[in-house]
């Protein structure tokens, strides 16, 4: 039975009015108004929950040169989402996005996935000023990834540029160039690029078509097409009235296309007047024997020995050439030697020593040691007198290979410069450089640290400034900041106070490195947000509100930015309440 005590407490707890039921239907009316509360969220700074994993995608407006990055991120990225989403999030995905960043990976993604229903969505919805400007054509995106499809859908609604049409002729995609020829207008001009394309990559029927159409052409059609060994091509030019040239041959001796040059010889000039001297020189260095065999058998009024230098040939290792050449009174100078032992020709090294007079010199050993041709410098060392220079265990150094840093230190008295500690931990090489601080005496100079950090070697950078008497000047702290590594910025400015300066807030900022961005806004009071702001721009989102947020504090501004004339408003500061409505 409830007690009078009992009755009381629950008559209080019922009129405190607990719990959401309770509150006045006015108050339940307008926080549960969907309306209300999409339009409160469109002023808050964050993105949806769902989105968070796609705030990578806003890094870099995306360019042709960028396209495989932006196709390899948004299929790792953004195609999980759209796989759980669909489009029916995308508009809010945009409204909350930097459009001009996001609106061109969709619209990539789409097109390199042959989404239709997701591009037809895009061009539907989004507008068409953001299909139309930005740094990407996405008609020549379509055409470069040979999709026809959505080159056909995306045409007259997004810019399109000449490229388009080489992209198709490259691919040899007959209805796609035929689709571009006949849909562009007629002030437009294509240029003399297409018809080299079409004739070097083998399309017959394209070439065809662009040359029935008057397409403007260039008149080394024909040496590519020969370098490219194409004969039906070149039988199709022959019909045109095209004939043969001198560096037609050179093209196919230098490709090893024996075929070709069968092609010729029965395929003359009208006046005959081909020249195979140079093909010789062509077939010889680049080491296709079977083509100097032919040329020498039928042509060998050609072949004048003071054209032949064998450097090229030994450097390129063609032992049986070389051999040829020899016996035809081909010379040579040290270089031959030289060229061959860095490229690890030991057979071609072996021969010349054997055969020749000219003999090598010093660079010989220290190219094969940099390269790492071990028998090469092992075959040096037992049967020359050149030996090898400091620029030996350099360069060995510079490219990681211990072993043979550790066999010059044991064989020969060269040494080395503080270049090799330098280079190798320029190039991350943790044990060359550890073994040359603890077994050589010539130690690294000050710009190791600076090298290795502005590799993106942040710890390598630390490691030699903590073990070294080495100074620190504020281009290491910059360049640490450059890669965005917080551990070490922080590390640097903790025992090098000197270098906490303006420079780091705009190194980090420029490559978008937020994490840091929002440390040193916190522990580093020198750096202006408002100044850095202005070189930002609009590249990465995150950062331009982390330093938006810190340039309201005016504590922080420089001198300038105090008493100078007021700056005009960033780009994205200019722009953010029309994310409310984007597309």
């Amino acid at each position: 039975m409830e007690s009078d005590d009992d009755r009381r407490h629950n008559e209080k707890k019922k009129s405190n009015g607990v719990g959401w039921h309770a509150l006045p239907s006015t108050w339940m009316c307008v926080l549960g108004s969907p309306t209300l509360m999409s339009a409160i969220a469109t002023f808050q700074r964050g993105v949806f929950a769902d989105m968070m994993g796609l705030l990578d995608l806003e890094c870099n407006v995306p360019t042709m040169a960028q396209l495989n990055k932006t196709i390899r991120d948004a299929q790792a990225l953004l195609a999980p989402w759209l796989l759980m989403h669909g489009t029916t999030r995308l508009l809010k995905l945009f409204a909350c996005f930097d459009v001009n960043v996001l609106v061109p990976v969709v619209v990539i993604h789409a097109i390199s996935t042959s989404d239709a229903p997701l591009l037809g969505f895009l061009v539907a919805h989004v507008n068409p000023n953001l299909l139309l400007s930005g740094r990407v054509s996405f008609v020549d995106v379509a055409a470069m990834l040979n999709n026809l499809a959505a080159l056909r859908l995306l045409y007259g609604t997004a810019r399109c540029s000449s490229r388009a049409f080489d992209y198709a002729v490259e691919h040899g995609n007959l209805e796609m160039v035929q689709f571009l020829h006949t849909n562009s207008s007629p002030t437009e001009r294509f240029s003399a690029r297409a018809v080299m394309l079409a004739a070097t990559h083998g399309h017959l029927e394209v070439l065809a078509y662009l040359l029935q159409h008057g397409m403007p052409q260039r008149g080394e059609i024909f040496d590519m097409v020969a370098g490219n060994g194409h004969l039906d091509i070149l039988d199709f030019l022959i019909e045109q009235g095209w004939n043969a040239t001198d560096a037609c041959a050179a093209a196919a001796a230098k490709f090893g296309h024996l075929g070709v040059l069968h092609w010729l010889r029965d395929h003359p000039p009208p006046d005959g007047s081909l020249q195979f001297g140079t093909a010789m020189v062509a077939a010889a260095e680049f080491g296709h024997m079977a083509c100097l065999e032919f040329l020498l058998a039928l042509y060998p009024r050609f072949y004048i020995p003071e054209l032949y230098k064998l450097d090229r040939v030994a450097a390129n290792g063609h032992l049986q050439v070389l051999h040829c050449l020899h016996t035809r009174g081909g010379t040579c100078t040290t270089l031959a030697m030289d060229r061959a032992a860095g490229n690890g020709h030991l057979d071609v090294v072996q021969w010349l020593h054997v055969n020749r007079t000219e003999g090598c010199t010093v660079e010989a050993m220290d190219l094969a040691a940099t390269n790492n041709h071990m028998d090469v410098v092992g075959f040096l060392l037992q049967a020359r007198i050149e030996r090898c220079s400091t620029n030996a265990m350099d360069g060995a150094a510079s490219n990681g290979h211990l072993a043979m840093v550790q066999w010059l230190h044991e064989h020969t008295n060269a040494g080395c410069t503080t270049d090799a500690v330098d280079f190798a931990a320029r190039d991350n090489h943790w044990k060359v450089v550890q073994w040359l601080l603890a077994n050589r005496s010539e130690g690294c100079s000050d710009r190791a640290p600076l090298l290795a950090a502005q590799m993106g070697h942040s710890a390598m950078a630390k490691w030699l400034l903590e073990t070294c008497t080495l100074k620190c000047e504020v281009d290491v702290a910059a360049a640490v900041a450059r890669h965005g590594d917080v551990d070490v910025v922080s590390w640097l400015v903790q025992e090098y106070p000197h270098v906490a300066q303006p420079l780091l807030l705009e190194s980090a900022s420029m490559r978008g490195h937020v994490a840091l961005v929002k440390w040193l806004l916190v522990h580093v009071s020198v750096g202006c947000p408002n100044c850095t702001l202005q070189v930002v721009g609009q590249r990465y989102r995150r950062v331009h509100r982390a330093l938006e947020d810190a340039a309201a504090n005016k504590d922080r501004w420089c001198l300038a930015c105090k008493h100078g004339p007021p700056r005009s408003k960033t780009p994205m500061s200019v722009t953010r309440k029309s994310k409310i409505n984007p597309i």
